[in-house]
């Protein structure tokens, strides 16, 4: 016996591209992404609509339609009468999102040499979780050097999300290796006096000062084994660099700030 149901939308299809149109308002194709779908759907194509409004703009399924057409298959796809850039807020919300290692391994098998090198380094220095490692292959000094600036994108908010909008679309730009390669192994150098060196809070703190000319990392070091238990977590970079000024002035005749 056939389960009762009521039809309420049917699955159309065609191979006439130019039908569909994009959504203004709607987030752009990510490229890795489609890139992903795009080798799955060659391998095995299911059936999965889009959704449509009656001006045939995709309110849902933007990369799976770019998929069909990049491998020349029909694109299944339900008008909804009425959607529109709300229903597409709604969908979105709703859907689950790719984390940065999903979006790593796309723009390496895209071949991207940033990301190439980055998945390098995640494997070199596993200590390092992602925001971390992030701040020290850019060499990302927002909370540094720009904390005062409105207009920089602070490098890691609440939930933790490491500048997502560049890494998600393909944009990473690493530092220099030189620069790299000294500036984790500097961080390393507080392993012995701090079991929280690689907390992305204190990374950040660490590269702002790096980068000040007076900055002498063996004095640091040689302050630190002087009152090695006197490295505390702290809840902000202010808070950590002041803590490092503490540290670095310890019995020491000239004074030198490492807050700015």
């Amino acid at each position: 016996m056939q389960p009762m149901a009521q039809v309420v939308g049917q699955v159309c299809q065609t191979n006439d591209y130019s039908l569909f149109k994009t959504l203004k308002g709607n987030r752009n194709v990510n490229q890795a992404h489609l890139h992903r779908l795009t080798k799955s759907i060659a391998n095995k194509y299911l059936l999965s609509p889009i959704v449509v409004n009656e001006r045939y703009e995709i309110i849902d399924g933007q990369h799976r339609f770019q998929a069909a057409k990049a491998n020349n298959l029909p694109v299944y796809y339900i008008i909804a009468i009425g959607y529109g850039l709300n229903e597409v807020q709604i969908l979105n919300s709703n859907s689950s999102n790719w984390n940065n290692m999903d979006y790593l391994k796309a723009y390496c098998d895209m071949g991207l040499e940033p990301y190439l090198k980055f998945k390098i380094y995640v494997n070199r220095w596993p200590q390092f979780k992602f925001a971390s490692l992030y701040a020290i292959v850019t060499q990302h000094q927002s909370y540094a050097r720009n904390i005062k600036s409105k207009s920089v994108i602070s490098a890691t908010n609440k939930k933790g999300t490491v500048h997502k909008n560049i890494f998600a679309n393909g944009e990473l730009v690493i530092a220099d290796n030189a620069v790299i390669e000294k500036t984790a192994q500097r961080i390393i150098d507080f392993k012995p006096f701090y079991e929280n060196y690689n907390r992305s809070t204190f990374v950040h703190a660490m590269i702002g000062i790096f980068s000040l000319e007076h900055y002498d990392h063996e004095r640091m070091l040689n302050k630190l084994s002087l009152q090695p238990t006197t490295l505390k977590d702290c809840t902000s970079v202010t808070q950590y660099r002041k803590l490092l000024t503490d540290i670095y002035n310890y019995k020491a005749q000239n004074k030198a700030s490492l807050e700015f």
